[in-house]
């Protein structure tokens, strides 16, 4: 397994090859989670994959982005899944504003 780090904390394992295993991304609310039933990648982008929020799963995807100018894991729900309101949508800059200043959302 092969551990790779990325900015904001987020990190993900890679097996030899190259699935992805395990992964802590950040989520839309600005908190780091851990991503669980990652998926076979659908797209060159996107990774398929699940976090808990407030012990319910919320289904979407695992991709790369950039927030102050650096690679970060990013979760973006699936909008037609039962869940999706559990997540704000996504505003890059007020995460990033808020991250930069070493505070939480």
């Amino acid at each position: 397994m092969d551990k790779r780090e990325y900015a904001n904390g987020t990190w993900c394992t890679v097996n030899e090859w190259g699935t992805y295993k395990k992964a802590k991304i950040l989520c839309s609310d600005g908190i780091l989670r851990t991503a669980f039933n990652i998926s076979e990648p659908d797209t060159f982008f996107s990774v398929p994959c699940s976090v808990k929020v407030k012990g319910v799963s919320v289904r979407g995807f695992m991709s790369f982005d950039y927030i102050n100018g650096y690679t970060t894991l990013l979760f973006t729900s699936y909008e037609y899944c039962k869940n999706d309101f559990m997540l704000p949508e996504w505003d890059k800059m007020r995460v990033g504003k808020v991250l930069a200043n070493g505070s939480t959302v």
